[in-house]
């Protein structure tokens, strides 16, 4: 982006720790402000509670995205994760509704290289809270030990993307009006 002159933001793409709360604040962008979020497939169970998350095998996992009907596959821990490829040409390209995404880090500078407006936000936490809040998760995903250690393992290498991150808000009761501020507002990306 261009120094001094405003860019017009599209969508915020929310990447940081395990227990940084990126899908919570997701959540909250989509129920209570209007905002608009790719489904996303996965080859994990998907727990009751989880909208907009779809599972299926990692076999139709593969072969759909070999014939492009998924895109940007990335794999967490033991599961695999991507978009339906027409949601992600709507979220890079959607200059009407607001988007926002959690998506890893790497992804999230790569998207936003690509596609000027949407801006890569890194939500961070004190160590004492991101280990409170990763405690009292009780997915499959983190109680399933292996799965655990790996994403645990695979969460130390996002870390080392957070200075890439222009953009940094803190994980408190604060971070929506935060990212709303910064939406509407611009002046933390400019």
């Amino acid at each position: 982006m261009t120094k001094g002159k405003p860019q017009d933001i599209r969508g915020l793409l929310l990447s940081g720790e395990l227990g940084a709360g990126k899908t919570t604040v997701l959540n909250t962008l989509v129920r209570d402000h209007g905002f608009w979020s790719p489904k996303l497939i996965t080859t994990r169970t998907v727990e009751i509670e989880e909208e907009g998350v779809v599972s299926i095998s990692a076999e139709s996992f593969a072969a759909d995205v070999r014939n492009g009907a998924y895109a940007l596959p990335a794999k967490f821990g033991a599961y695999w994760y991507a978009w339906y490829e027409e949601d992600l040409h709507r979220f890079v390209s959607s200059n009407s509704q607001k988007v926002v995404a959690t998506v890893r880090p790497y992804t999230a500078l790569l998207l936003a290289a690509l596609s000027p407006g949407l801006v890569p936000v890194w939500l961070w936490a004190d160590a004492g809270e991101l280990s409170s809040r990763r405690k009292a998760r009780s997915s499959s995903r983190d109680l399933n030990p292996g799965v655990a250690r790996q994403r645990d393992l695979e969460n130390e290498i996002d870390k080392t993307y957070e200075p890439l991150f222009r953009v940094r808000i803190h994980s408190d009761p604060d971070t929506v009006r935060a990212l709303l501020k910064l939406y509407n507002d611009h002046d933390d990306v400019n």
